[in-house]
C-alpha cells in the first residue's frame, strides 16, 4: 500500500524490512502531487486578509512509525540509525516540497503535528529527539521562514525536556501545552517570547467533568497565566472536544 494515503496516513508498517528502503525513497518522488494544493490557493483567494494555515500533519516521528511500525522504529534508533536518518531525510525532502507548494499558494503558515510525549515523560530520550528529529524541524522551519511563513506544531504530552529544542529549531506556535503535563508557571516564565503558545484548554477532564462555572474560571486563569503584551498567544481546545462533553461546558469554554 504505497499510495500517498497508504504511506502518509494509513500505513502500518509498510516498510517492515530495510531491504526496500531505496525503493520507497524513489517512490517518494511521485508523492508530491502539486495539483493537491489548488484548494489552498482557492481558500487564500476567497478569504482576503485572513490568516491561512496549510495543514501538514504527521511530520517526522509519526511518519516513521507508520512506515516501519512502532516497535520497529523504537529499536531502529539504536540498531539501524543510519537507515533511520536516510528515511527521515527522504520524508523531510518531500515535506520541503510541500512547504514550497503552500508558499506558492499564498498561505501564511504550515501546521504540523507530531506527538513526542506521554503524559509524564517524552516518548524517548531527549538525546534521541536531538539526534533524529530536531535537525529535521530546524530545516523545515528554516525553509518556511525563508518563504515568509510561520510554523505551528501540535504535540501532546510532557515535552518539558525538549521544549527548548523546539524553540531553538524555530517552531513559532506550539499546541496544546497539555494540561497536567507541564509546570505551567515555569513554562510561561521560561518560554514566553521564545515560542508562541497555541493554548489548549483541558478536554480530558475539565470540559467533561467540571461545572460550567469551573470551566469558565479555569480557562480564565490559564489565559491570564500565558497572556503577554508582546503577543504569541492563540487559544483553542487541547484536542478534539469529546462527544460526552456537556453542551453548557462548551458554551462556557467559548465565552
Amino acid at each position: 500500500n504505497w499510495t500517498l494515503g497508504g504511506v502518509i496516513d494509513h500505513g502500518q508498517g509498510v516498510l517492515p524490512e530495510w531491504d526496500r528502503l531505496d525503493d520507497l525513497l524513489a517512490h517518494f518522488e511521485g508523492l508530491d502531487q502539486p495539483e493537491a494544493f489548488a484548494g489552498a490557493r482557492r481558500v487564500v483567494e476567497e478569504h482576503p486578509g485572513r490568516y491561512v494555515i496549510g495543514i501538514m500533519n504527521h511530520n517526522f516521528y509519526d511518519r516513521l512509525w507508520k512506515l516501519r511500525g512502532v516497535s520497529n522504529v523504537m529499536t531502529d534508533f539504536y540498531l539501524h540509525p543510519e537507515e533511520v536518518h536516510r528515511l527521515a531525510q527522504g520524508v523531510l525532502d518531500l515535506e520541503i516540497k510541500w512547504v514550497r507548494r503552500y508558499a506558492a499558494a499564498g498561505v501564511h503558515a504550515v501546521g504540523c503535528a507530531d506527538d513526542y510525549g506521554y503524559q509524564r515523560s517524552t516518548l524517548f530520550s531527549p538525546a534521541t529527539f536531538r539526534t533524529f528529529f530536531k535537525p529535521l524541524f530546524a530545516s523545515l522551519c528554516a525553509e518556511a521562514h525563508r518563504l515568509g511563513m510561520d510554523v505551528w506544531l501540535h504535540s501532546c504530552g510532557h515535552l518539558v525536556p525538549i521544549l527548548g529544542d523546539l524553540a531553538e529549531a524555530g517552531i513559532d506556535m506550539l499546541h496544546p501545552i497539555q494540561v497536567g503535563c507541564f509546570d505551567e508557571d515555569w513554562v510561561a516564565e521560561r518560554f514566553t517570547g521564545k515560542i508562541g503558545f497555541h493554548l489548549g484548554m483541558d478536554v480530558q477532564h475539565l470540559m467533561v467533568e467540571a461545572t460550567p462555572q469551573e470551566v469558565a474560571r479555569v480557562c480564565r486563569e490559564r489565559l491570564v497565566r500565558f497572556a503577554n503584551h508582546d503577543g504569541g498567544l492563540a487559544v483553542g481546545a487541547g484536542n478534539a472536544i469529546m462527544p460526552e462533553t456537556p453542551l453548557e461546558n462548551i458554551r462556557a469554554f467559548h465565552e
